[in-house]
């Protein structure tokens, strides 16, 4: 299992690798055998390796409370949330993101190779928010809602940045 997190008071969500294959799972842990209780989305079936476990899991920060969880996938090559709790299993953002933020409203702001957008999980495009690649993080600040992560040559830049929340 890796970087286990919790949600809430009573689910633990984590990457489990296993003979190959990773999967996100989350487990319930106000049963009294939580393993039970495992719901899984597995991410890829053969070949995983802990820099894939890595890779995938550093793409989207973790905010205290938030139920969605981005990560990258290798397979789709984009995005995807999860939330167990939804209909809809694994939502896709835009092909080619590679990392994501939340907002508070529910939107995403989704990193590509050449633009950062500001998008809605499920639709096909979204708000342009920059013209060169930039990693998204959130924040707990109500004053500066995320930073963005700017290389630069051999350097890296940090900007906060402000969403108005609706």
């Amino acid at each position: 299992w890796l970087y286990p997190l919790f949600i809430g008071d009573d689910k633990l969500r984590t990457y489990q690798l296993k003979k190959g294959r990773l999967s996100l799972i989350e487990l319930d842990l106000n049963t009294s055998q939580p393993l039970l209780t495992k719901l899984a989305l597995p991410i890829m079936h053969q070949d995983a390796t802990r820099q894939h476990a890595v890779q995938i899991a550093t793409t989207n920060p973790r905010v205290t409370g938030q139920l969605e969880h981005a990560f990258y996938s290798p397979l789709q090559r984009r995005m995807i949330t999860w939330n167990p709790s939804k209909e809809e299993s694994a939502v896709l953002f835009k092909s080619g993101s590679m990392a994501a933020a939340p907002v508070p409203d529910g939107s995403w702001i989704i990193a590509l190779n050449d633009r950062v957008l500001r998008q809605i999980e499920g639709e096909h495009d979204g708000v342009h928010l920059r013209n060169q690649s930039a990693i998204p993080v959130a924040t707990a600040s109500k004053q500066w809602t995320h930073y963005m992560l700017i290389p630069d040559g051999t350097r890296l830049q940090v900007r906060a940045i402000s969403l108005k929340r609706n």
